[in-house]
């Protein structure tokens, strides 16, 4: 995981895979940050595609550091 605090929008959402780059994790680290609780996925309503809140990416960054 980055050093760095992600610098993004709390309200944005986004994909697995720019979750992925912004935290510099894998999506097995993502899948496994779901399952236990630090990370939480939505899915939208139009296509039921993953997304995860900007603010969950924070939050699940503090967690880490």
């Amino acid at each position: 995981m980055t050093n760095d605090k992600p610098d993004v929008n709390p309200t944005q959402r986004f994909s697995i895979k720019e979750a992925c780059e912004i935290l510099g994790v894998s999506r097995n680290s993502i899948h496994n940050y779901s399952q236990k609780g630090r990370l939480k996925i939505e899915y939208r309503k139009c296509n039921n595609r993953p997304v995860i809140k900007g603010s969950e990416i924070i939050k699940c960054w503090e967690l880490t550091y």
